[in-house]
Order: C-alpha cells, then sequence, then structure tokens
C-alpha cells in the first residue's frame, strides 16, 4: 500500500482505523494508531530490524520520557 497522503480534514480516510486520530499504520492484516504502540508493534515485529530503543534497555525510559510528553508537555504547548 504505501505511503498514503491526505488532509487533516478527510476524516474518511483514517475511518478504517476505528478512530479519528493519527498516526494509523496498516501492515499487513494489522491496522496500529497511536505513535507509542505503532513503535512497540513495529519493535516486536520486526526484531531482525534495529532497535527503536536501542534494545530493551532502552523501552522502560522511552516509556517515560513518553508519558512526560502526553502528561505534563503537550497539554502546556496546547494550553
Amino acid at each position: 500500500m504505501g505511503t498514503v497522503p491526505w488532509r487533516l480534514t478527510e476524516k474518511t480516510a483514517i475511518a478504517f482505523s476505528g478512530q479519528g486520530l493519527v498516526p494509523v499504520l496498516v501492515d499487513g492484516e494489522t491496522t496500529v494508531a497511536d505513535t507509542w504502540a505503532i513503535a512497540i508493534d513495529l519493535e516486536e515485529l520486526y526484531p531482525d530490524r534495529p532497535s527503536l530503543f536501542g534494545g530493551l534497555s532502552g523501552v522502560a525510559p522511552t516509556r517515560f520520557v513518553n508519558a512526560w510528553a502526553d502528561t505534563v508537555l503537550n497539554p502546556a504547548l496546547s494550553g
């Protein structure tokens, strides 16, 4: 399928994912939404590829930074 460009107002383009938010990754028969879920999915499905986290020891600190950005940084930037 490759990359599918779309505009933010074109909600029908991602309606198949069951939610109206991006990013959405379609990998074969699997559809994954949410940046963190996509990263974990790619890490688990493709262990032969370079790690997004630098290996298992990098998952916890990356999850911490992700949670901090979601709960502290993003609200401060949008408020």
